[in-house]
């Protein structure tokens, strides 16, 4: 309850049947059916609050602003009964299957047929695997989104994530201090998504001829032959001459200040 119209806000949620909140301290959320101008006594909604671990209580990734994953570790067990993010979505998913499978309900083959299978305690690296992709003819983790099929012969949990997690480990969790760039990129601390790209669009730090328009902090350049530095956000060999725009993801190649073909809206 932080929005634009808190009375509001309240008011709607004093109409639900129950709300459950994971979190580290009672929220403005968790404590709506107590905030101003409420009557707990009037409020048909059931509120409860689960504890949560923070994050030096469990292990896994974390991503920045900067888009990059960084892996970090548990230092001490959760205090209390305040569980892993994992540990609870994990419970809630087989309790809502077994309840699939004893009672029946709209399309359950979706849930009931669903692979899951981390264990009583869910394994973070598994899913972080999952979460990359795997070849499915060969078992083998993908190195990059650019393997992955449509033809059901592969699987990735989100295609930005996919080389996260590959065959030479947790990329995640790299520590390299390298930076041949000199301009802070580290390509080998931590991974950054898509395939580890630093800045993307780097396309547009240069101009129409493929020279940095910074020439002394150059995020990516034309050689003559492909693009070098910075992973490119751009076909690797493709030439500047091709006038192909350093916004590949929009058909004209350009960045936009509003959207397109929205029937209303900014």
């Amino acid at each position: 309850v932080a929005g634009p119209n808190v009375r509001m806000e309240r008011k709607a949620m004093e109409n639900l049947d129950w709300l459950v909140t994971i979190d580290l301290w009672e929220t403005e959320t968790a404590a709506f059916w107590k905030g101003p101008e409420a009557d707990p006594a009037k409020i048909k909604t059931e509120a409860f609050l689960l504890p949560a671990a923070c994050s030096v209580e469990k292990e896994g990734s974390v991503t920045n602003s900067g888009r990059w994953s960084q892996w970090r570790y548990q230092a001490v067990q959760p205090s209390g009964e305040a569980k892993r993010d994992l540990w609870t979505i994990d419970r809630i998913f087989r309790s809502v299957r077994g309840l699939y499978s004893y009672e029946g309900g709209a399309y359950p083959q979706a849930l009931l047929d669903m692979k899951w299978d981390y264990g009583d305690e869910p394994d973070v690296h598994e899913v972080a695997r999952e979460i990359n992709g795997f070849d499915l003819t060969t078992g083998r983790l993908l190195p990059s989104f650019g393997k992955l099929k449509d033809d059901g012969s592969t699987s990735s949990g989100n295609w930005l994530y996919c080389g996260s997690y590959t065959e030479k480990g947790n990329m995640a969790a790299r520590r390299g201090l390298s930076d041949p760039s000199g301009i802070g990129l580290y390509p080998e601390w931590s991974w950054c998504w898509p395939v580890n790209r630093r800045i993307i669009y780097n396309r547009a730090s240069c101009d129409t001829n493929g020279r940095p328009w910074d020439s002394e902090h150059p995020v990516i350049r034309w050689t003559g032959s492909r693009w070098i530095g910075d992973v490119p956000d751009y076909g690797a060999t493709v030439p500047p001459e091709k006038n192909v725009g350093a916004f590949i993801m929009k058909p004209e190649g350009h960045a936009r200040l509003f959207g397109m073909g929205l029937a209303d809206g900014p």
